[in-house]
Formats: C-alpha cells, structure tokens, sequence
C-alpha cells in the first residue's frame, strides 16, 4: 500500500512525466538574473547594486544546466530548487560579503579565497572578488572540492 494510501496511483494519470517529476524532485528550470534579484537577499556588507553580486548573478545566468544543478546543491545542500523555483526556496538565497580571515590580511590575498556556504541557511558568504572571472574560478572550485566536506567557517 504505502504511497498508493496517501495518494492513488491512478490519479497520477493526471500528471505528464516531467510534471511528476518536478512534484517529486523539485524544479529544473533556469535562473535568470530577474529571478535572482527578485528572490534573492544580500546582507553584511553586499547590495543588489554591489559589484561582486552583479558578478554573481552574471555566472549564475550563464551556467549550463548542470553546472546550476552544482552550484545549487553547494548552496542549500539539494541538487534542485523546490517546486517553483528561486521564489519557494525557504530561507531565500542570501548572498554576504566574506569577510578576509587573519591570514588574507594582504588586499591582493582576497583573490585566494574560496566562497564558502551554510547550506541550512542557503547563505553564501562571497569574497569581494575584483574580477568575475576571478569569481567565476573560485566558485566553480569550491563548488567542485567543497561537495562532500563540511568545514566551521
């Protein structure tokens, strides 16, 4: 019995494969810039207006669906945003300035920082990059090498 108690398999008929599949493993649509300034929150130390945030939402909307799929699983711990997307996303995306540690006290060493995450939180603390591709670079390491660990920062 199981699932067929709570909700008839015949009644699935109602639904397409990809509407089912978005009910059970949440939304694959793309994010686009609008979305993210929409449904997304900046705080200590970035604006919507910060220079490094554009940059964000820049490589954010530029990456292919895979690379979205990593970039959302290294932020809230899920490969997939829930049913509707960006907006549903509870707490919201919140972007925060990451600010340098003792040992990043030279300006030019805050290139060598890696984004980190609270993924409880879908908080992303960002260095205040100077390039995007810079930022585009240590996100897409951290993404990679930072999947299966869990470090206090």
């Amino acid at each position: 019995d199981g699932f067929n108690s709570v909700f008839p398999i015949r009644q699935m008929q109602l639904f397409n494969i990809l509407e089912l599949d978005e009910m059970f493993c949440g939304s694959t649509q793309p994010v686009t810039i609008e979305m993210l300034e929409a449904y997304s929150v900046c705080d200590h130390g970035y604006t919507q207006n910060s220079r490094a945030v554009h940059f964000l939402f820049n490589i954010i909307a530029s990456m292919t669906p895979t690379e979205l799929r990593k970039f959302i699983l290294f932020v809230t711990g899920a490969p997939r945003l829930p049913v509707g997307g960006l907006k549903n996303l509870k707490p919201p995306l919140t972007i925060v300035r990451k600010t340098p540690d003792p040992t990043f006290d030279v300006p030019s060493k805050i290139a060598d920082a890696l984004p980190s995450v609270m993924t409880c939180a879908n908080y992303l603390k960002l260095p205040d990059y100077t390039l995007e591709e810079t930022m585009r670079e240590k996100l897409f390491l951290a993404m990679m090498e930072g999947q299966n660990s869990f470090h206090l920062s």
